[in-house]
């Protein structure tokens, strides 16, 4: 999204300037296809998960609007303000996902795509400003949520290193007990195996004694 909103605000200073016909054609038809790129982002999945759209899975948090042309002309956020929440530890969680502001404000984002759009379409500068000023709040929206993410993703990472060295630090002292309780082992096995050979050797010598043996 982030990439999306660089290119925005490159067609935007091209916007500002004086444009030929052509030129407005060909910039609006990217403009629009920043659009669909946008909302393609926006209803994203992770395997069967809508990734923003809080803890609405199930269904596109984006709902678009589209004109008879079939460009989009509108888009609503249509999740919830809610965020998932993801077992660090038994004792530690943390809340997954965007806030539903930051999630709002990709729906701005995107109107103010239309926006940009329909200015250039329509050569008209106050409508572009308002896109410039739109577009511009969305791209400190987008860096916050990137900022957001990744002090989340540290989290997870110092957890997962956390658990791993947990991990290993048992599967030690596991082996450490297991290795100081072998001694106690062998002897025991040494003296059951003596046991059981003396009452081997006992059982065939009772064996090998006739009614001879027992009238001498």
């Amino acid at each position: 999204m982030k990439d999306l909103s660089d290119r925005a605000g490159e067609l935007v200073l091209l916007g500002t300037g004086s444009l030929g016909e052509e030129a407005t054609v060909a910039y609006a038809a990217e403009v629009d296809q920043l659009i669909e790129q946008a909302v393609r982002v926006g209803n994203g999945k992770l395997r069967n998960d809508f990734l923003f759209g809080g803890t609405v899975l199930d269904s596109e948090p984006f709902a678009v609007t589209r004109g008879a042309d079939g460009n989009v002309d509108s888009v609503a956020y249509a999740g919830n303000t809610d965020k998932r929440v993801m077992a660090l530890s038994e004792g530690s969680s943390m809340k997954l996902g965007t806030t539903g502001a930051t999630n709002e404000s990709r729906g701005d984002f995107i109107n103010m795509l239309v926006t940009l759009r329909e200015a250039l379409v329509n050569k008209d500068r106050p409508l572009l400003d308002t896109a410039i000023t739109g577009l511009e709040a969305g791209e400190d929206a987008l860096v916050e949520a990137i900022g957001t993410t990744g002090v989340s993703e540290m989290r997870i990472e110092v957890s997962k290193s956390q658990l791993a060295r947990r991990g290993d630090e048992i599967e030690r002292l596991v082996s450490a007990e297991a290795a100081a309780d072998l001694p106690s082992i062998v002897v025991k096995l040494s003296q059951a195996t003596t046991a059981y050979e003396a009452a081997l050797a006992s059982a065939s010598r009772i064996l090998n004694m006739s009614i001879l043996d027992y009238l001498r």
